[in-house]
């Protein structure tokens, strides 16, 4: 382990730069095994509604790993679609929207997730929108992008292309 190194040693850009290596190559790895097709993951939810979100995040994942889409969008005030979402691994980016700062600082902590903080308005299609915006703007998505949108507000799933 490189944590003393990266905590107090001589060299610790050297000793991120190598954790991050590693990391990204292990990833790689796993990927192109296939590794995730034979991840069984217990179930975790405590109530019937739970029980749904947890459904719809693992079969998001699955879509997304079998149609190759380009992005997710999860639209959480709570963090916890999000968070199960997380841990489906799927193959592309998660883009995680919140409400709240202090939720999307502890999504940062989570595996694949980039979070934002972002108003939601009572309307799915303006809050789609203003999320193709932004992140069009930031060069993180392109039009004609194939993304899948789960929101824990409406416990629902949505495939579209990014205008």
């Amino acid at each position: 382990m490189l944590s003393g190194e990266s905590a107090m040693g001589r060299y610790p850009d050297k000793a991120l730069s190598v954790l991050r290596s590693v990391s990204l190559r292990i990833e790689k790895w796993w990927r192109e095994e296939k590794r995730h097709e034979a991840l069984e993951l217990r179930s975790v939810s405590s109530s019937f509604s739970d029980k749904i979100s947890e459904e719809i995040c693992n079969s998001a994942a699955k879509m997304a790993n079998g149609l190759g889409v380009d992005a997710v969008f999860v639209f959480t005030k709570t963090g916890h679609m999000a968070s199960l979402l997380s841990r489906c691994r799927p193959d592309c980016p998660v883009f995680a929207f919140t409400t709240s700062t202090s939720v999307r600082r502890r999504l940062n902590l989570q595996w694949g997730l980039i979070p934002f903080r972002l108003a939601f308005s009572d309307d799915m299609e303006s809050n789609l929108n203003r999320t193709f915006s932004l992140l069009k703007a930031r060069g993180m998505i392109q039009s004609g992008d194939l993304v899948i949108a789960l929101s824990d507000m409406l416990q629902s799933i949505q495939v579209m292309n990014v205008p």
